[in-house]
This record gives C-alpha cells, sequence and structure tokens, in this order.
C-alpha cells in the first residue's frame, strides 16, 4: 500500500512551478534588458490606470462590484495579457477611494484651467 498523502505530489509540482515563474520573472525584470523590460511593465500600468481614473470621474453612482468590474472592462480595453490584467486588477482592487480622490482632484484642475482660459 502507498502511504504517501496524494495531495503531495500536487504540492510539490506547484511549488516547482511557482519557483519557476519567480525565477523567469526575476530574469525578466533584472537580467538583460532589464531596466527596459521594468518601464514597459511601469507603462502598461500607468495607461490603464489613467484610463480606469478617467471612467471613475464619469461614473454617476459607483459601487464596490461595478467598480470591479470596471476594472476588468478597463483591462481588456487596454488590451493586458491575463498576467498583466491580474497584476493590474490586483494592484488597484482595493484603491477605489483613492482613486475617486484622484478623479475628483483632476477634475477640478481642468476646471482651473478652463476658468483661467
Amino acid at each position: 500500500m502507498n502511504d504517501q498523502n496524494p495531495g503531495s505530489s500536487n504540492i510539490a509540482a506547484f511549488l516547482a512551478g511557482a519557483a519557476t515563474a519567480l525565477i523567469a520573472g526575476g530574469y525578466f525584470l533584472y537580467g538583460p534588458g532589464g531596466k527596459r523590460h521594468q518601464k514597459q511593465a511601469g507603462a502598461f500600468l500607468a495607461r490603464a490606470k489613467e484610463e480606469l481614473v478617467e471612467r471613475i470621474a464619469d461614473a454617476e453612482d459607483l459601487t464596490e462590484r461595478s467598480y470591479r468590474k470596471l476594472l476588468s472592462e478597463v483591462a481588456r480595453a487596454q488590451g493586458l495579457s491575463a498576467a498583466q490584467a491580474r497584476t493590474f486588477v490586483e494592484k488597484f482592487k482595493n484603491k477605489l477611494e483613492d482613486l475617486r480622490e484622484e478623479a475628483r482632484a483632476s477634475a477640478d484642475e481642468a476646471e482651473l484651467e478652463m476658468e483661467d482660459e
């Protein structure tokens, strides 16, 4: 009889995959051409965040649930890969109030600029 836990091989496979992903990610961001890759990674987040703030400013009544849906819509509209979309959603999923404040500040700035002209 096999006394081993059948789930232990699944855990070992998961850990091996996670370690491989960490090594590959580290090489991608910190290996040759890493600075360029870091800039590209930051650029996709900046573009997606900008669109997210614009959509929050345009939204009348935004609930937490509709905000989560909006995150997915923005990721799709920006053409983010699955990994980029996960990163984007993870980074901004609990930032609704911060982004609302940023949207209000942007609207106030735009209003002041319009008055100056």
